[in-house]
């Protein structure tokens, strides 16, 4: 079945199984459903709806959160006039939330009238790993003991957001660190390091003042992607 088409067709099964009179659906109505990547519905997943101040509605403050139904539906009715983000939240440790990692979708409810989403689909996490070497000890002897020292590591979203990369393990070579990020998503990892001297996995210097930018997209079915930062 083509996307249009699904989307037409899980539409009509919502406003079928929502109690209304046959000549319009109930008021403040919002609607969608939630997939994993490869299209299949997902059952019992939390959805929050959020007010969004907007041009048109500047305020309001409304907040619910639904679950998906069997067929992966959601829906709120008396949702009051104003803008909407709609965010479903995974249950599995191998998913991400789509509004942390990409646009938010959203709707707007004018005239206490219906608004229908595409089908939202829940990301898969995939594990962003970045081994520090650090042979001889530099970051042990100097991070939080000389002021202005310390190293940083983020990975930037395609929505601008920024998300450091957590310390995960630490032994006398070096350092672990992790972060679940999307597959097939256009992300930049970052490295700062600021009192140190570093180093990329081939051994070029990463000039202090710069560090280093480098654009990643790991592609679906990878389990993880690994970077590696020496500091000298």
């Amino acid at each position: 079945m083509k996307r249009s088409h699904l989307y037409v067709f899980l539409s009509l099964v919502v406003l079928m199984a929502l109690p209304a009179s046959p000549q319009q659906p109930p008021a403040g109505l919002i609607f969608g459903s939630v997939q994993d990547a490869a299209g299949k519905p997902l059952i019992g997943y939390p959805v929050l709806i959020d007010s969004r101040p907007s041009a048109e509605y500047p305020a309001g403050a409304f907040r619910t959160v639904v679950k998906t139904t069997s067929e992966g539906a959601f829906s709120l009715t008396g949702a009051p006039d104003g803008t909407y983000s709609v965010c479903p939240f995974p249950l599995g440790s191998a998913e991400l939330p789509p509004c942390n990692w990409g646009d938010e979708p959203r709707v707007t409810i004018r005239n206490r009238g219906w608004a229908a989403l595409p089908p939202i689909k829940i990301q898969t996490a995939v594990d962003f790993y970045v081994r520090v070497n650090d042979n001889k000890g530099v970051r042990d002897a100097h991070e939080g003991k000389d002021a202005g020292t310390a190293l940083v590591l983020n990975v930037v979203s395609p929505n601008g957001r920024m998300f450091p990369v957590p310390l995960t393990a630490h032994d006398k070579n070096g350092y672990d660190h992790h972060l679940k990020v999307p597959a097939g998503a256009d992300l930049v990892f970052q490295a700062a390091g600021r009192g140190f001297a570093m180093s990329d996995e081939n051994g070029k210097g990463i000039d202090n003042a710069q560090g280093l930018t480098k654009k990643v997209n790991i592609p679906p079915g990878q389990a993880q992607h690994k970077e590696i930062i020496n500091l000298q």
